[in-house]
């Protein structure tokens, strides 16, 4: 009987995890494109694995009854996948990473001690698969139970009662339509400005922009970038502040480095101001840095050669193994335009809002005839400069400017892809920084052309017509988001001072942030 009660107490802990996510994925009706087969097989997997290790302790330590050790196997199943949710919370609080596995650590333990102490009573096993029985019913009943359903668009009304403002014509459609506009934010990496690619280059990047005016984007021709890095520079566009203040030292490899990383993963104030809006959150991104944090309820891949999938990842997420965030990836394709657009087409939940980090142009992606090399070209690791090497530098301006014009059709297909299922979107396209063929990356000072060269970014703006009269010609992207989110809630900007910070990047030593001054 002890045999019998072990393993029911085990095959119903073990499916508790698999039933709940997916009742859950199923009553919210994501778009994750559930696999039921596969839920099946992981469930299986863990279950199997499950009974293996409590016969395995239960013939090694006889004297222990075995329905202890099933207790102590399947209520280990349920911390195990009940790290999510902690870690979940812990962040809200500033705690990330080691912080959360030695909290969760340490509950997983009490709370393993404690049923090991009661599981010394013959009765505990009885009330045990009586709780479990309970744990797996509480999953299913969002099966059973009706869901709420919202007829009205309470944020947007409660938006301009709050800025005091009335609500615009454009929020107005939006409450009409029961939605607010779909958010697209896409980043390329290293892409410089109009002018920056004509003297640097030879090359006119007019068409491509006429094209996006065509679309109805504003195009910035005096944009600079508020850092010379992207891990400065994204952070400080989600925060929508600058990430470090004039005048503070900045160390690259400290704690201000980690804390810019978890903006970029998705712990920022943009992120967390769509989510109260209602939004859903989907990142994508091509480099270690950029790529999913498990913030995004959804991540955008390129092809994997592994057999994870986003189903498998999310599953991941629920349990310890979120500490290896992203590592679960091995790309068969290159992150781009392209792959972008075969997952927007796949989305059905409304308002979203979408952060693709793409590596292009920095990186080189495209080969001559724009289909994607099969690997980095070096780059990225990079041991001498160009501007050290006249035949380096030749090779990687030939290579940069060969990637603007194999993505350039690329990101127009993904934008007209959008255009045609969102009525009226909001698409932000964007450069972190640009090029650093004319600076040394050792040095703290920036001459003039070097600075246009690094600061001048592409700024490329789709917002409702009533709306683009707030974007203004010298905006950084630290105001980006501020513009964006005014125009969504129907109240004007809050808007702070657009710098560009000048320091020496990716020094051993801390380096001081300074203002550019005279850079024109």
């Amino acid at each position: 009987m002890r045999w019998i009660k072990g393993t029911v107490i085990i095959v119903l802990f073990g499916a508790w995890p698999f039933l709940h996510f997916t009742t859950q994925n199923l009553t919210l009706q994501t778009d994750l494109g559930l696999s039921i087969p596969r839920i099946l097989a992981a469930a299986f997997g863990l279950i199997i694995l499950a009974l293996m290790l409590w016969l395995a302790l239960s013939l090694l330590i006889r004297r222990i009854r075995p329905d202890r050790w099933a207790a102590i196997v399947g209520v280990g199943i349920v911390a195990l996948f009940l790290f999510g949710p902690l870690a979940a919370v812990m962040q809200d609080y500033g705690y990330f990473r080691y912080s959360q596995a030695v909290v969760w650590t340490l509950a997983a333990v009490a709370l393993l001690a404690l049923i090991w102490l009661l599981s010394r009573s013959e009765d505990f096993s009885r009330k045990l698969m009586i709780v479990a029985v309970a744990l797996n019913g509480f999953a299913l009943m969002p099966l059973v139970l009706p869901q709420p359903q919202h007829t009205s668009d309470p944020v947007v009304e409660s938006a301009g009662q709050e800025s005091g403002t009335a609500v615009s014509p454009v929020q107005t459609r939006m409450a009409a339509k029961g939605q607010r506009p779909n958010v697209y934010f896409f980043i390329f990496d290293e892409y410089d400005r109009a002018d920056q690619l004509k003297a640097l280059f030879d090359f006119d990047n007019q068409p491509f922009l006429d094209a996006l005016s065509d679309r109805d984007f504003v195009i910035g021709k005096k944009n600079y970038a508020n850092f010379p890095a992207t891990l400065l520079s994204v952070s400080s566009t989600l925060s929508m502040n600058l990430i470090v203040a004039e005048g503070e030292v900045f160390d690259w490899w400290g704690d201000g480095a980690r804390k810019a990383k978890r903006v970029i993963d998705g712990y920022n104030p943009v992120v967390e101001r769509f989510r109260e809006l209602g939004y859903k959150y989907i990142h994508g991104g091509g480099e270690a840095y950029v790529r999913c944090g498990n913030a995004e309820d959804l991540c955008i891949r390129a092809k994997s050669i592994t057999w994870v999938t986003e189903q498998e990842r999310l599953l991941m997420l629920m349990t310890p193994l979120r500490l290896f965030r992203y590592r679960f990836r091995f790309a068969a394709d290159k992150f781009t335009p392209a792959v972008v657009k075969n997952a927007v087409r796949q989305y059905a939940d409304r308002p979203r809002f979408v952060y693709a980090h793409f590596m292009i142009p920095r990186s080189s992606v495209y080969q001559d005839d724009c289909t994607t090399v099969a690997v980095l070209d070096g780059m990225m690791h990079v041991q001498k400069l160009p501007r050290h090497d006249p035949a380096l530098m030749h090779q990687r301006k030939l290579r940069y400017v060969n990637d603007i014009k194999c993505v350039n059709p690329s990101a127009l297909d993904l934008v007209d892809v959008i255009l045609a299922d969102d009525a009226d979107p909001i698409i932000i396209i964007q450069s972190d920084h640009g090029t650093t063929f004319l600076h040394d990356w050792s040095s703290p000072e920036w001459p003039g052309d070097e600075f246009r060269e690094r600061y001048g970014i592409l700024n490329a703006i789709r917002l409702p017509e009533q709306c683009r009269r707030l974007i203004y010609p010298t905006m950084t992207p630290v105001n980006t988001f501020r513009i964006v989110l005014a125009c969504i809630e129907g109240r004007p900007p809050q808007l702070v001072d657009d710098k560009s910070l000048l320091l020496r990047y990716y020094g051993k030593e801390p380096t001081r942030v300074y203002q550019a001054q005279g850079k024109e």
